[in-house]
């Protein structure tokens, strides 16, 4: 990959999350890292490797196994054909970006701080806000 084709994957991953937003389903790279993350941690606190030690042996597992599973599919696909392993790295790319979703998600945040609803219009008398909960709700979201 050129720098040309660097610049085209980032493009590409801004155009599509800017258009589409985050993808929901079950196996999104970010819950598979999660999934992944936790049985690493399991699997080392069950042999007593649950400090400083255990911590950076599971970076490694998480990172390693990430990079891995990234690199061997990458690599498949480009022995296929290298625009199938270009669309492997634009869909991750795409897939961990979420910017979109992070900006709506704040929104939420700042419109229930500020005690009015998401698809209230600015120019309408705000309400006080009584209590941080609806705040904290959409902040778990986030």
């Amino acid at each position: 990959m050129d720098l040309s084709d660097h610049l085209l994957l980032i493009l590409g991953a801004c155009a599509l999350d800017a258009l589409l937003g985050d993808p929901v389903y079950r196996l999104h790279p970010i819950r598979v890292l999660g999934a992944w993350t936790l049985i690493c941690e399991r699997a080392l606190f069950r042999v007593g490797l649950d400090g400083r030690f255990g911590g950076i042996l599971l970076w490694i597992a998480t990172l390693g196994g990430a990079l891995g599973v990234w690199w061997l599919v990458r690599l498949v696909l480009d022995l296929l054909h290298p625009w199938l392993a270009f669309g492997w790295d634009l869909f991750l790319a795409y897939s961990l970006l979420c910017a979109r979703d992070l900006l709506n998600q704040g929104q939420r945040v700042l419109h229930a701080l500020e005690g009015q609803s998401p698809n209230q219009h600015p120019d309408q008398p705000q309400p006080q806000p009584q209590d941080l909960a609806p705040a904290r709700r959409a902040l778990q979201m986030v």
